[in-house]
């Protein structure tokens, strides 16, 4: 009997150890213009975004992720991802836990942005 519960204790924690690991999508945007998100929350020190970008010639796209209450205007502000022609990449975010919002500015592409963290 003892070793039964241990057994089915040990599965339990093996599952739930498991369910825990891996990627969290946060936040996904995507558009073929300029779009704001609403306000989310980064739990981690190992935040990522993964962005895809399509479109022509003239191409531009620029997204920052901003911390809550800030705007674009307040400072310049580097963006966290940009391109100049279609690419798809990820980048770790460097950003602090905390609550931000997604802002995308684009020219003639067509982009979508994911917010990840690993678990």
């Amino acid at each position: 009997m003892v070793k039964r519960i241990l057994f089915v204790l040990t599965i339990f924690v093996l599952i739930f150890t498991i369910a825990g690991c891996g990627e969290e999508t946060v936040i996904e945007l995507s558009g073929d213009n300029t779009k704001k998100s609403g306000v989310f929350e980064i739990k981690t020190n190992n935040a990522k975004m993964q962005f895809t970008v399509e479109g022509g010639d003239t191409l531009a796209f620029a997204a920052f992720v901003i911390p809550e209450g800030e705007t674009i205007d307040e400072k310049i502000l580097t963006p966290d991802a940009k391109a100049t022609e279609p690419t798809s990449d990820t980048i770790d975010l460097g950003k602090e836990p905390g609550k931000y919002f997604l802002q995308v500015t684009s020219l003639s592409a067509d982009w979508s942005v994911k917010i990840i963290e690993q678990r």
